[in-house]
């Protein structure tokens, strides 16, 4: 059962008004083809959207009929304010705020040439998808803006040009250079898997000329849509036929041709409806890092990952090496940024989700752990301050509090977490450990900052030497003078919940944050920190019981007084 969650307008209305990623309307509109429907006295549905909205709240009986009749696109919100008087501004403003965050406003614009055509009404009521566009014109004129070339069999070729030409598309019988007064867009259409090799020189051509293009593959009742090839952007033609062999469950050689028409046909009209939402960008597309593997017997498709090939000899711009498919760079393709022209708008938006705002609140805590009180607020030492006048408890406090730590308490209803150093999403992902060996305010043994409450909780109350000999094989750090180890960890199962599997790279990067901060923070406090360049995974997971997929160790530090370091 999906759970409802509540958002404010008042909350929305600060967002959209300082966060650069929201465009609100200049004259809001709300689509006509979205179906309004009472529910309960303060209730409002709004059918028709991606997603069903619900609004409710005394403002509903009395207010949000006036303004949706108000909001027809061809009004500023100013002007809207002017005719509801009674009214104050920013709570008109937040109103609106509040339906464009949900999907429901576009701008009003003049033209209404194309609005009878048959797609506009579902690009209107799609229009919140991506964001990309503010009104379905400009998604219309964007996919107008392409001129289509397709490769393949010239049966392939009429039936998709056909189905193109019902979205007025332009279809074009030769390949020119791609510019921005003549943008050209080029399918093509491989028979069998097998047959692969037959389109290097249109893909070769399709990188001279600088034109994106997809391609479109049979494979027995199979068809695989994509990946998208844009040079300079993705993975170039020999990059994805380096990685086909782990691509199709089919050995290349067995015979894969479709000898059903009517499959074939049902293959080329979804890939079709694919051409159309990547030009007009009116829906997201898998086919960025992806292809598409979609059964046409029974519609269940998966996408699978391609990426670029290290030191491949056509889109590498280092030459001379051995091309190489390596795990890590086909992770770090998968999870990077496309240019700024193939960003989907509202992903930004997802921050603002309730269940993503409701992630940056939890902590982890060792509940049946001894916990030990920290210093708070006028006994800490500020960082201007000369250290020598606080006990190594109180140095150490305030170290992890601005490495980790909130910069207040929160409670069920506040609605933000303020942390002292920034971290991926505000989900506050660092852990810091504390493995104690000369603070003489602490027993030894190994603690973990508890961020939530602000105490140190105590995990074990015995530290073993041969324990701190396996904790790092980093022969630089064997000095006697230790304060102790730090050792971070990242909340990844937590961080996944909103980023999937850039999570991975979260972690570690905010493990980064929090350690460039804790560096500035401890020489201000007369204290040291090093880096180890290498640590005993297993044996730290064991100790601190640490499960490494769902909160890996992201590094290790060790704790000096500044200048009692051995070397």
């Amino acid at each position: 059962m999906k759970v409802l969650s509540k958002i404010h307008a008042k909350e929305m209305g600060i967002v959209v008004s300082y966060d650069p990623q929201f465009r609100m309307p200049v004259r809001p509109k709300i689509s006509k083809h979205i179906r309004l429907i009472n529910y309960g006295d303060d209730g409002l549905i709004f059918d028709g959207a991606p997603e069903k909205q619900l609004l409710r709240g005394s403002a509903v009986e009395n207010f949000l009929y006036d303004l949706i009749s108000l909001a027809d696109g061809t009004r500023t919100i100013q002007e809207i304010a002017e005719t509801l008087n009674i009214y104050p501004y920013q709570f008109i403003y937040n109103a609106l705020a509040l339906l464009y965050s949900r999907g429901l406003l576009q701008e009003g614009t003049s033209s209404h040439y194309l609005e009878e055509t048959p797609y506009y009404k579902f690009i209107e009521r799609h229009i919140d998808v991506t964001r990309v566009n503010v009104h379905p014109i400009e998604a219309i004129e964007r996919l107008h803006a392409y001129s289509v070339f397709i490769h393949g069999e010239p049966d392939d070729v009429e039936y998709l040009s056909n189905g193109l030409r019902q979205y007025d598309i332009c279809i074009v019988d030769h390949l020119t250079p791609f510019t921005e007064d003549n943008k050209l867009f080029a399918i093509a259409i491989c028979e069998s898997i097998n047959n692969l090799e037959e389109i290097k020189p249109f893909a070769w051509k399709c990188y001279e000329y600088n034109i994106p293009w997809i391609l479109i593959t049979f494979s027995h009742n199979k068809i695989y849509i994509g990946p998208y090839f844009e040079r300079n952007e993705t993975l170039c033609f020999e990059c994805y036929l380096k990685q086909i062999n782990s691509i199709d469950e089919i050995p290349i050689g067995t015979n894969t041709e479709m000898t059903d028409t009517l499959l074939r046909r049902i293959g080329l009209d979804y890939a079709g409806i694919e051409v159309v939402h990547l030009l007009s960008r009116i829906a997201s597309s898998h086919l960025i890092h992806n292809l598409k593997k979609v059964n046409l017997e029974t519609f269940e498709y998966a996408p699978i990952n391609v990426s670029r090939i290290l030191f491949c000899e056509q889109c590498d711009p280092i030459k001379g090496m051995k091309p190489t498919i390596n795990l890590v760079s086909q992770y770090e393709g998968y999870v990077a940024f496309p240019s700024r022209h193939l960003i989907n708008p509202k992903d930004h938006q997802n921050h603002y989700k309730q269940g993503n705002i409701a992630l940056t609140k939890p902590s982890l805590v060792y509940p049946s752990c001894p916990h030990i009180n920290l210093p708070h607020g006028d006994s800490l030492p500020e960082l201007n301050y000369n250290p020598r006048d606080f006990s190594d408890l109180q140095l150490l406090t305030k170290l992890m509090l601005l490495t980790a730590g909130l910069k207040k308490n929160i409670g069920n209803n506040d609605p933000r977490v303020y942390r002292w150093a920034p971290t991926g999403g505000n989900l506050g992902s660092v852990g810091v450990y504390f493995v104690n060996k000369g603070i003489k305010e602490l027993q030894k043994g190994i603690y973990f900052y508890e961020t939530s409450t602000h105490t140190l909780a105590q995990l074990n109350d015995s530290l073993e030497e041969q324990f701190l000999q396996k904790i790092t094989i980093d022969s630089r750090l064997s000095g006697l003078n230790l304060l102790g180890y730090l050792i971070f960890s990242g909340s990844y199962d937590r961080v996944y919940k909103k980023y999937k599997e850039f999570a991975y790279k979260i972690v570690h990067l905010d493990a980064g944050v929090a350690y460039a901060q804790s560096q500035v923070v401890a020489q201000l406090l007369g204290l040291e920190l090093q880096l180890c360049e290498s640590w005993n995974n297993e044996e730290i997971e064991h100790l601190l019981r640490l499960d490494h997929l769902n909160e890996p160790v992201t590094l290790i530090a060790t704790l000096h007084k500044r200048g009692e370091r051995n070397d």
